[in-house]
């Protein structure tokens, strides 16, 4: 028969034993939790600083808006990252389904294309700037001698030389081009001897570099380079309103919001009339 000293030890192992069982458990589990506590923060944290905000942009505006693009950073503690291309490619890229948050165009028919096929916001659609082209020759910097708009399309009519364009097929400043040489009743002469850029870029870098004596350029590439050249008259293209859209596929919709209404903001219309492009008044009322 066993003693009550001895019951009480037979008691009191078990009770000892499942309460350390319980305690070794209870910490392996809380250890576990914790250490993917640990890891997962700091993930998510890392995420939100890396990732940036995606902002496809056509080739023309990618400049300026690189000259804009850090008072937003500052602004709103928030990374951009700029995708510059045609806007003919960056359609493409966006239809395939690139990640990009935010989609600048240098027209307004990519933009209504892809709200039409579900790939951007009906309601985000804007018009963001309008831009203008000119005629432009390097040569006039050393010579210091540009002439009237009458006197270079006398020129044009009477001479062999080569004009560079953006490609009219794809290039909105190109499709321009190719009006104000149809105003001018000049198209079907010199046709022949264009030669055309895949973007605006490219054809400014081809005058630029005296590869072409003569071409038509964003009034904006002559602006923000120090040069001059001759302005077209508005009344002979159709305006270049440029557009912009949020994507569908954004996840950064709050930001993609507050990087549009920068870009609409009065003070930076203000920056990009003096950059070369013209004033969007009126322009988002029709939308």
């Amino acid at each position: 028969m066993l003693s009550p000293s001895h019951l009480a030890k037979l008691v009191f192992l078990p009770i000892v034993l499942l309460l350390g069982f319980s305690l070794i458990g209870f910490s392996s589990h809380s250890s576990a939790d914790m250490l993917s506590s640990a890891k997962n923060i700091p993930s998510q944290q890392k995420e939100k600083i890396v990732t940036p905000l995606r902002i496809a942009v056509a080739t023309n505006f990618a400049p300026t808006l690189a000259s804009l693009v850090q008072d937003f950073e500052q602004k709103h503690n928030t990374k951009v990252q700029l995708i510059s291309s045609a806007t003919g490619t960056l359609f493409q890229q966006i239809m395939h389904g690139a990640p990009f948050d935010v989609f600048l165009s240098a027209d307004s028919i990519r933009p209504n294309l892809l709200i039409q096929q579900k790939k951007a916001v009906k309601s985000s659609l804007k018009t963001y700037t309008v831009g203008s082209i000119s005629f432009w020759s390097n040569t006039w910097q050393s010579t210091k001698q540009i002439p009237t708009l009458m006197q270079l399309l006398t020129s044009i009519t009477n001479s062999r030389q080569r004009i560079a364009i953006a490609n009219p097929n794809i290039a909105p400043y190109g499709k321009a081009a190719k009006e104000v040489l149809e105003y001018n009743q000049l198209w079907q002469s010199v046709s022949s001897r264009l030669i055309t850029g895949i973007n605006i870029g490219q054809t400014f870098q081809q005058v630029r570099s005296q590869a072409v004596n003569l071409g038509i350029v964003a009034k904006s590439q002559l602006v923000q380079n120090g040069l001059t050249g001759v302005d077209i008259p508005i009344k002979q293209y159709r305006a270049i309103e440029q557009q912009l859209v949020l994507l569908t596929s954004s996840k950064k919709r709050q930001q993609a919001q507050q990087f549009i209404d920068f870009l609409l903001a009065s003070s930076t219309q203000e920056k990009l009339s003096e950059l070369g492009y013209r004033n969007i008044t009126g322009a988002n009322e029709k939308l």
